[in-house]
């Protein structure tokens, strides 16, 4: 998935909770991600578990890390990325998710959009103790109110 076979980059691997292993160059992980620099130079590790998160969010996770462009997500991978994309230090990548998130708030019209926002929202500030996204909803919501009145 992520080496050719002509390569010869440092490799370091990633353990998913199903056990199973990826294989990922070491450059690959550490450019743009404190946590990952801190694991796998500071301290010298050759492998990490990420077990609190789906095996398919991780290698999307890994595979960003390797494009490092945010294209088409989708709203179910949306909570893991980011948390992920926090968790491992990885700025570009919580920007490009939050700014997805403010592109939603624009455009939300239906009640399970509004509701997904709200919820995803509110998970950053609870979860990740973040408000700003929060500040981002109620400035978006209230603005859209003004003008509609």
């Amino acid at each position: 998935m992520f080496m050719n076979e002509e390569e010869e980059e440092e490799t370091v691997l990633i353990k998913l909770k199903t056990g199973e292993h990826i294989v990922v160059p070491k450059q690959c992980l550490i450019a743009d991600s404190a946590k990952f620099r801190e694991i796998f130079v500071i301290l010298n590790f050759d492998e990490h578990e990420i077990d609190d998160f789906s095996p398919e969010a991780v290698e999307v996770f890994l595979t960003l890390l390797k494009t490092k462009v945010l294209d088409n997500l989708e709203r179910n991978m949306f909570r893991e990325l980011h948390k992920l994309a926090v968790v491992f230090e990885v700025e570009w990548l919580t920007d490009s998710c939050q700014a997805w998130l403010k592109q939603i708030m624009n455009t939300a019209s239906t009640n399970e959009e509004k509701t997904f926002l709200f919820e995803e929202c509110w998970y950053i500030v609870d979860r990740l103790k973040n408000e700003h996204m929060m500040d981002e909803l109620r400035s978006i919501r209230s603005h859209t109110r003004t003008i509609s009145h």
